[in-house]
């Protein structure tokens, strides 16, 4: 999209992303005087952003994209500035990195439990035979295939939209999933662990179960 190569090129932030209508930038070394006090909003726009961002001729406190973009409305509750200091603690940024990929669009539509709890949890069904509520009721459990590639694909979207670290513990229950007849048993779903185990860069893991 021309908007996107004109943002990269012409501004070159240090990090831009976008999803439908929900976009980042992020400055290494915003241009932020001392004179701009009270209007430093107005005045980082003017200097970094002008070109893509302007006043709204109806409204001094509203702004839209440019002519150049059709003068898209944006909304004024979406116009955030956040400024972090160097010299101070990086652990504010750090929470606000996290909950900005927490509550980004792509990861909404995420089922949170996939993305949180161990594969375990989803990959083995309990068998009863009785009441639930009794330990001896407990006779063995299942794989459930249907799960564990639920499970499985939320990963891979996850780690595609919202990059989401890589998890140790979820490729060894993968190992340990797969091992013996359940490597043939549940073929079908080779492909997306490979599919996983490259989006998340785990090349020699790869290999090595495909071995």
């Amino acid at each position: 999209m021309g908007f996107d190569k004109d943002i990269k090129s012409k501004i070159n932030p240090s990090y831009y992303g976008r999803y439908v209508d929900d976009i980042i930038l992020v400055f290494s070394s915003p241009d932020i005087k001392k004179e701009d006090k009270g209007e430093e909003v107005i005045k980082f726009i003017e200097r970094t952003l002008n070109g893509f961002i302007k006043q709204a001729a109806n409204d001094e406190k509203g702004f839209t994209l440019t002519e150049s973009y059709h003068e898209l409305p944006i909304q004024k509750d979406k116009l955030i500035f956040h400024y972090f200091n160097k010299d101070h603690s990086l652990a504010g940024l750090q929470v606000f990195k996290q909950e900005i990929e927490n509550r980004s669009s792509a990861f909404r539509f995420l089922p949170e439990e996939h993305i949180s709890s161990d594969l375990d949890k989803f990959a083995y069904d309990i068998l009863l035979d009785g009441s639930a509520n009794k330990f001896r009721s407990i006779v063995g459990l299942a794989e459930n295939e249907t799960e564990l590639s639920k499970y499985i694909s939320s990963h891979i979207l996850a780690h595609r939209l919202c990059n989401l670290p890589s998890n140790e513990n979820t490729l060894k229950q993968i190992t340990l999933f797969f091992k013996g007849e359940n490597s043939l048993r549940f073929s079908r779903l080779w492909e997306k662990v490979l599919s996983y185990t490259l989006i998340t860069r785990k090349y020699g893991f790869s290999i090595a179960f495909y071995k």
